[in-house]
């Protein structure tokens, strides 16, 4: 039976995608030792376009999502593995700065509500922030905390 899946956090996609490109960093240029390989920006367009074209086929011969969503994971991977190798622009207007907030104690439930928290560092207020679900990565986004109950 086919699988639809649900919509995704971008957490689950990121997710996905460090799954994948764990799995293309095990593979060496026969598919089976694990070596360092760099390609060019153009190996990469090809190897994009194959996927791609991998994709639609994938979409068109099975039923449901599953087989082409696969591939998509697969084509992130190789995008990622070529931002890696070759430099990651950001979007202009959009850039995204890594955090550099120091958590001193968490997560903990918080003692009134019972929602998962952080504290800050003395340095940075010792505010209490609202513990993000999921991965974490530099440039996750930390709210404050702001207990319902109190």
């Amino acid at each position: 039976m086919a699988t639809t899946y649900s919509p995704a956090t971008r957490d689950e996609v990121y997710a996905a995608i460090d799954s994948e490109r764990a799995y293309q960093n095990s593979l060496g240029a026969d598919r089976r030792e694990p070596r360092e390989i760099n390609h060019s920006v153009g190996d990469y367009l090809t190897m994009l376009r194959v996927y791609l074209n991998k994709a639609d086929v994938a979409w068109t011969d099975n039923p449901g999502t599953d087989a082409a969503m696969n591939v998509i994971r697969k084509i992130a991977g190789i995008a990622v593995r070529a931002m890696e190798e070759h430099g990651a622009p950001q979007r202009e207007g959009y850039e995204t700065t890594p955090s550099t907030l120091q958590i001193w104690y968490g997560p903990h439930p918080c003692e009134n509500c019972g929602e998962m928290i952080a504290k800050l560092s003395r340095e940075q207020g010792g505010a209490e922030v609202a513990y993000p679900t999921g991965l974490i990565y530099p440039n996750t986004q930390w709210e404050p905390h702001q207990c319902p109950l109190v």
